[in-house]
C-alpha cells in the first residue's frame, strides 16, 4: 500500500469519523507551506508541503504527516514537527494509517494516541481560556477576494498574534516585518476583521451584557423565529449552558426515548469545557414549555447543515446577531444568556456553591468573574455601614 492508498483508505476515513470536513466550520487541508529554495536555473529545492492541515474556526490547530502503511508509523515525525513550527500549531502527528503519533508542541509531551481528536477537542485544548473576542474574531472569515488572496503562512501568523494579543486587552502592539513580506495585506486583513468586528463587539470589558427581564420576553417572542432556536437558547438561559454545550448536546441529554422532556438536563462530560463532570442540571417549567414545542430526530439535539453533526456555535450566533440587529440589543452575545442566568441565581441569593454546581465552573473565583455588580448593590452594601 503507497502513501496515497494509505491516506485514501486509513487516515482520510479516520479524520471524517472524527468529524474533521464533517462538522461545520472544520476543514482539511493541504498546504504548500513554502515553494522550496532557489537553486538556480530557474529551479527550485524541494517544496515544504503539508499533507494534512487541520483548520477549525479559521485557525490552523493540527499538522499531520503521513506515511505509506510499510513505514514506521513515526517515519515522518520530523517533518511535523518542522511544518508545526512554522504554521505555529498547537499539534503535530506522525501516521503510517495504523499507529498515530501526537506532539503538543508547546508542552513537548508526545506520545501515541488513539484516534484523532475532534475539531471542539482540539478548539478546548488549544485555547483553555474561553474569550468572547476570540470567539467573534473567529466568526469572521479572512476577505480572500473569491478565492484569489491566500494568506502566506507568515502573514496568517502575523495577523493571528495580532488578533490575540487584542482579545487579551493590550493596547500597544508592534509588529515587524521585512520589505516585500505583504505588511498592507496584513494591515488590510486587521483593519477588515476589527471593521467587522464593530458590528459585533462586547462592551463591559470583555464581558458578555445581562440581559433585561424585557429583553429576554423580546427575545423569546420576537427574536427567536424558530422553535429549535428558542430551545437552543433556552437551555443557555434556563440552565446556565455554553453556547458549544447547548450546541452538542444529545437528544437523550434532555428528552426520554419516548420522546418526553426528561427532569434533568444531562450535560455529558466530553462535551464540557474541561471534559471532566457531567453535569445534570433540572428543568424548570419555564424551560420544558419551550422543550416540549420542540423535538429533534437526530442522535444531536441541534443537527447541523443537511442533518450531518450538530450545529456550530458560529452558526448559533449568526442566528442571535439577526435577533439583536432586529430588537436594537447592543453589547450583548450568546454567552449573555450563561451570564444572566448566573448573575439571577446570584441575585435572589441562591448559595454560590449551587450556582457552582450547575454552572459547572471549577472554583469559586471563576465563577465569580460572571456574576454582575450594579450600582444598585454597591449603594446597598455601602448603606449597611450604620454604626448608631
Amino acid at each position: 500500500m503507497n502513501e496515497a492508498e494509505t491516506r485514501a483508505e486509513l487516515i482520510d476515513p479516520a479524520l471524517k469519523a472524527a468529524g474533521w470536513g464533517i462538522t461545520e466550520g472544520s476543514r482539511i487541508r493541504r498546504e504548500v507551506i513554502a515553494p522550496g529554495r532557489l537553486v538556480g536555473n530557474g529551479k527550485r529545492a524541494q517544496s515544504d508541503i503539508a499533507d494534512y492541515v487541520l483548520v477549525y474556526r479559521g485557525e490552523k490547530l493540527a499538522v499531520i504527516e503521513a506515511k505509506k502503511r510499510g513505514l514506521p508509523d513515526t517515519e515522518g515525525l520530523g517533518q511535523a514537527k518542522k511544518y508545526a513550527e512554522k504554521l505555529q500549531t498547537r499539534f503535530a502527528y506522525s501516521t503510517n494509517g495504523i499507529g498515530l503519533y501526537q506532539v503538543d508542541m508547546h508542552t513537548g509531551a508526545e506520545g501515541y494516541v488513539n484516534q484523532y481528536p475532534t475539531p471542539d477537542e482540539l478548539w478546548d485544548v488549544t485555547f483553555s481560556e474561553a474569550n468572547e473576542w476570540r470567539d467573534r474574531f473567529a466568526a469572521i472569515p479572512f476577505e480572500d477576494k473569491s478565492g484569489t488572496w491566500e494568506a502566506r503562512y507568515y502573514q496568517h501568523n502575523a495577523i493571528k498574534h495580532v488578533l490575540e494579543a487584542i482579545c487579551q486587552g493590550k493596547d500597544r502592539i508592534l509588529l515587524t516585518m521585512a520589505t516585500g513580506t505583504g505588511k498592507t495585506f496584513i494591515a488590510f486583513q486587521l483593519a477588515w476583521k476589527l471593521f467587522l468586528f464593530q458590528a459585533m463587539k462586547i462592551d463591559r470589558h470583555d464581558q458578555a451584557k445581562i440581559l433585561s427581564s424585557s429583553e429576554i420576553v423580546q427575545l423569546f417572542t420576537e427574536g427567536f423565529k424558530t422553535e429549535r432556536d428558542r430551545a437552543l437558547f433556552g437551555l443557555c438561559l434556563y440552565c446556565g449552558l455554553r453556547i458549544s454545550e447547548a450546541c452538542t448536546m444529545h437528544t437523550r441529554g434532555a428528552y426520554r426515548i419516548s420522546g418526553g422532556v426528561r427532569g434533568r438536563i444531562t450535560v455529558r462530560k466530553e462535551n464540557t469545557k474541561g471534559k471532566t463532570d457531567t453535569r445534570s442540571i433540572p428543568v424548570c417549567d419555564e424551560l420544558r414549555e419551550i422543550l416540549e414545542a420542540y423535538s429533534s430526530p437526530k442522535e444531536f439535539l441541534f443537527p447541523g447543515r443537511w442533518g450531518r453533526g450538530h450545529i456550530h456555535p458560529d452558526s448559533a450566533d449568526k442566528i442571535l446577531r439577526a435577533a439583536f440587529d432586529e430588537l436594537d440589543i447592543e453589547g450583548a452575545s450568546t454567552h449573555s444568556f450563561r451570564r444572566t442566568c448566573l448573575t439571577k441565581m446570584h441575585l435572589s441569593h441562591v448559595p454560590t456553591k449551587v450556582i457552582k454546581k450547575i454552572s459547572g465552573h471549577k472554583t469559586l473565583a471563576a465563577l465569580d468573574r460572571y456574576l454582575e455588580v450594579t450600582d444598585e448593590d454597591l449603594q446597598d452594601g455601602v448603606n449597611t455601614l450604620k454604626f448608631h
